[in-house]
């Protein structure tokens, strides 16, 4: 084996031996580069490596680095980049730092190259210094999209915010019942915005969005209020609709149904079905009784409005609304894809 092309094992022997090293220092220097994540490497004139300690190069072994040149491990884009910057340090003996790309698997190294001299000064090859920073590229890069999601999610939001106002207001007998209306519906908006945010915008499991919105009367002993359904993920975009759904449907129950009596109750469940097709739908009830009899409101409001067009229309769903007399049943069917975002 030439000289040059020894391994960082063979390397670190020799340096034991000729600088009568008990302590294994050059081991130890290793080591704590490998455990760093850190690769140091040194290239001849003819760029191809002399020796390497650390972590591995590249995801390649160190044993496998010396002796080859950057062309034999990386993709050709890869090693061209590489070594270009390397002939550039060669040529003005200027030190450089590049962070480095790769694609399959995805990786990043942030590399630093100088120039290596003899004892006259000559230049006789690069030091690479290379570390790992593929987890700090995948966070830098997951912050830019969450950023992003959460300025064109504000938007949604304020534009929501905008039409309830507008809604509330036009509804409203006075400017106290619009006060108060326009609070509670604002205090909902807050409560799903909230669980967006502990899910760093990604979205929600139903559960706790019924959760959020209904807490306060699923507390009781008896609680008014049951849940029963199995895990269903919802996506950023449905939680705000179906959160406003699930207010209107629990304010309108509190002053004329169900919820305005001790002794009434409310069910909230919830399913998978398949249709014709072998698609998958989500279906959720709301089903009240033991309250006083109910019937339809004399005049539109925009609690209804959202119950019946404004969800079934964000969300592409089929919405039933019932107000019988033992108590208001509603019923949201909508596809699975629809919730979850994974449209197809």
């Amino acid at each position: 084996m030439p000289a040059q092309w020894m391994t960082a094992s063979t390397l670190a022997a020799l340096a034991r031996r000729e600088t009568a090293d008990p302590l294994g220092i050059a081991d130890g220097c290793n080591q704590a580069a490998a455990g760093a994540g850190i690769v140091l490497a040194s290239q001849g004139l003819d760029l191809r490596y002399r020796w390497a300690c650390g972590s591995g190069l590249f995801d390649q072994s160190i044993d496998a680095v010396v002796g080859r040149m950057d062309g034999e491990l990386l993709a050709p884009d890869a090693a061209t980049a590489l070594t270009q910057i390397k002939l550039q340090v060669l040529t003005d003996g200027e030190a450089r730092q590049t962070v480095l790309h790769l694609a399959a698997p995805e990786r990043w190294f942030s590399v630093h190259v100088q120039p290596m001299r003899d004892i006259s000064g000559g230049i006789n090859g690069v030091l690479t210094a290379c570390h790992d920073i593929t987890t700090y590229k995948t966070a830098e890069n997951r912050n830019t999209l969450l950023m992003r999601e959460m300025a064109h999610r504000s938007r949604n939001i304020l534009a929501v915010t905008e039409a309830m106002a507008r809604q509330s207001m036009a509804y409203s007998k006075s400017l106290d019942d619009f006060s108060e209306r326009f609070s509670t519906r604002l205090h909902s908006l807050a409560m799903s915005h909230d669980l967006l945010t502990r899910r760093d915008w990604e979205g929600a499991h139903l559960r706790d969005l019924i959760r959020s919105q209904l807490g306060h009367y699923l507390l009781g002993d008896p609680p008014q209020i049951s849940i029963e359904g199995p895990d269903v993920f919802l996506a950023a975009t449905a939680i705000p609709y179906l959160g406003l759904a699930l207010h209107e449907l629990s304010t309108n129950a509190a002053k004329h149904g169900a919820l305005s009596v001790a002794q009434g109750r409310v069910t909230v469940c919830w399913g998978p079905r398949w249709d014709a097709g072998g698609e998958e739908h989500i279906w959720l009830n709301w089903t009240e009784f033991g309250g006083p009899p109910v019937a339809p409101p004399t005049r539109p409001g925009f609690g209804m409005d959202v119950v019946k067009r404004i969800v079934s229309r964000a969300l592409r769903g089929e919405v039933t609304l019932n107000f019988a007399p033992g108590g208001v049943f509603w019923r949201l069917d909508v596809l699975k894809a629809n919730l979850d975002g994974q449209h197809r």
